[in-house]
């Protein structure tokens, strides 16, 4: 298990490759969770008393059943690490297999007509104004793929370290 320390460097030293190579919105994403906090839930016996505690008299209290408040926690140096783990590798390793699966999905699907058909690019097209996202070459699905064969078994190491 690695320590507060260097799971804090861990993750400065991968928040500052993220940001030097165009993922800052990644960045930003963790940083909203880790500002939110996780949530924890916690069982607490509430007492009451008869009269308000601003008399001078004693009055006896009363416990009630245990009750469960939740609230925010902030997130450990392990976690947050994890946290962006598995953003990186959603950013990166899933989309890499999105493109693949694209591919695949659409040549099957062009397969079942009379002609096989060759698929060379695919563009992602935002739904709502039907301007082109990002587009799949075989260049890019190349590139993709191969940065996450590398990836993959980094993030993995880390991950079993915390």
């Amino acid at each position: 298990m690695i320590s507060d320390f260097e799971a804090l460097t861990f993750y400065k030293e991968l928040r500052d490759v993220l940001a030097e190579t165009g993922f800052s919105w990644v960045l930003d994403e963790v940083d909203a969770e880790v500002r939110l906090g996780k949530t924890e839930a916690k069982r607490i016996r509430v007492s009451e008393r008869d009269v308000p505690s601003d008399f001078l008299l004693r009055t006896e209290t009363r416990h009630g059943k245990p009750t469960t408040f939740t609230g925010s926690v902030e997130y450990t140096a392990q976690e947050r690490l994890g946290l962006l783990i598995d953003a990186i590798e959603r950013a990166s390793i899933d989309v890499a297999e999105l493109h693949e699966a694209a591919v695949q999905i659409l040549l099957k699907a062009s397969s079942a007509g009379y002609a096989e058909r060759s698929i060379t690019e695919i563009s992602f097209v935002d739904p709502v104004t039907g301007e082109a996202r990002e587009s799949s070459t075989p260049e890019t699905r190349q590139k993709l793929s191969a940065a996450s064969a590398r990836l993959r078994p980094l993030l993995q190491e880390i991950r079993r370290e915390l």
